[in-house]
């Protein structure tokens, strides 16, 4: 039974991640804002995290070395990204932007390679790139849309996608300044409240 545990959690988060498409859809859809939707998710996570972090009792590195890490990774693992999803979602339908973001990983590799931590491989190139083409050929087909005009809004709905593959290669490159993944996500939690409560408030 304890062997099921670590794949009904790998279901769980899955169906976590699913959830954010039609989720975010309905959110923006009546009305929210997108930095007002940052910024409370940036909040709630501060106050999850951080409880969490008393738990464990350990303290958030504040120094020199790491708070440029908390800024970077509140930037481009949430408020950009989010900022242009939720801007997307006002326009796109959801499963246009569920399309959209399974490109990550065919992004991500190319990136990979830029910063020399993978090595160049022609299977999985081959796959990758069959997997973007059969991408772009379903957002490609005018029924997809319900509106032409939204082809337009595509390459909004694709900044959320290279901003995420960017960040699992810049943690994988430059590490995390000294911190622990979930002292890392706190830390950006509290930069990325910070950053983003003025800019929703304005």
């Amino acid at each position: 039974m304890r062997r099921l545990v670590p794949y009904g959690w790998l279901l769980f988060i899955g169906i976590s991640w699913g959830a954010t498409q039609p989720l975010a859809k309905i959110a923006v859809s009546s009305g929210y804002q997108p930095l007002g939707l940052i910024f409370w998710q940036m909040s709630i996570s501060a106050v999850v995290l951080g409880l969490v972090n008393m738990i464990r009792r350990r303290p958030l590195p504040i120094n020199r070395r790491v708070v440029p890490f908390y800024l970077a990774i509140a930037l481009i693992g949430t408020i950009i990204p989010n900022a242009a999803s939720y801007k997307a979602y006002t326009v796109l339908p959801a499963g246009i932007m569920a399309l959209l973001l399974s490109l990550i990983p065919m992004i991500a590799f190319p990136i990979a390679l830029m910063f020399g931590l993978d090595r160049f491989s022609f299977k999985r190139m081959a796959g990758l790139s069959l997997g973007l083409f059969a991408v772009l050929l379903i957002i490609g087909v005018p029924e997809a849309l319900p509106d032409a005009a939204m082809l337009a809004f595509i390459p909004l709905g694709l900044l959320p996608s290279l901003m995420y593959a960017f960040e699992g290669n810049f943690v994988a490159r430059f590490g995390t300044g000294g911190a622990g993944p979930l002292q890392l996500l706190l830390g950006a939690s509290i930069i990325g409240t910070a950053v983003s409560g003025p800019l929703a408030y304005s």
